[in-house]
C-alpha cells in the first residue's frame, strides 16, 4: 500500500478496532497531483498520488496546541511575551472541559497545584497511549 492509504487502513481503523486509542478516519482522498517522498528514508525518492485524510475526533487539543505559542522561536529569536497567559488560558479550558476531575480553582497556588495534577496525567496518558500503539508495532511520527 502506498502514501496515506497503508495508515488510513492499518492505523486509523484496524487500531480503533482492536481498541487502542487513536482517531479516527473519517474519509481518504487521493488525487492525481504528487509529491515527492522517500518512504523508506533509503535516498531513493518516488512520486506518489497526495492523499488527504480527514481525522475525527472529540477534541483536537494536542501538544502542538501549546507548542505553538512557544516563548522564544529558535529560527527568528523572536520572544513572546503572552505566551505564559495563553498556556495558562489554554490549561484552564482544557481542564474545565475535558479533565473535570481536577477541580478549577482560581487562587494562584491552586492553579499550581492543579497544572502540575493535569501534567502527571498527562504523562500517565501519553505512556499508555504510546505503549498500546507500539504494542502493535505502531511509532508516530
Amino acid at each position: 500500500m502506498a502514501g496515506e492509504t497503508f495508515p488510513f487502513l492499518c492505523i486509523h481503523q484496524a487500531m480503533h478496532y482492536l481498541e487502542i486509542p487513536t482517531t479516527r478516519a473519517g474519509s481518504c482522498i487521493t488525487s492525481d497531483d504528487t509529491v515527492t517522498r522517500d518512504i523508506l528514508y533509503s535516498g531513493n525518492p518516488i512520486q506518489e498520488r497526495c492523499t488527504v485524510i480527514t481525522r475525527i475526533a472529540p477534541t483536537f487539543i494536542r501538544f502542538g496546541s501549546f507548542e505553538i505559542f512557544k516563548a522564544r522561536d529558535r529560527e527568528t529569536g523572536v520572544t513572546q511575551s503572552y505566551y505564559p497567559q495563553v498556556c495558562i488560558f489554554l490549561t484552564s479550558s482544557f481542564l474545565s472541559q475535558f479533565l473535570s476531575y481536577i477541580t478549577p480553582c482560581a487562587e494562584p497556588e491552586d492553579r499550581r497545584a492543579r497544572t502540575a495534577l493535569f501534567f502527571r496525567d498527562l504523562c500517565v496518558r501519553t505512556a499508555h497511549l504510546v505503549s498500546a500503539w507500539q504494542c502493535v508495532g505502531f511509532c508516530h511520527g
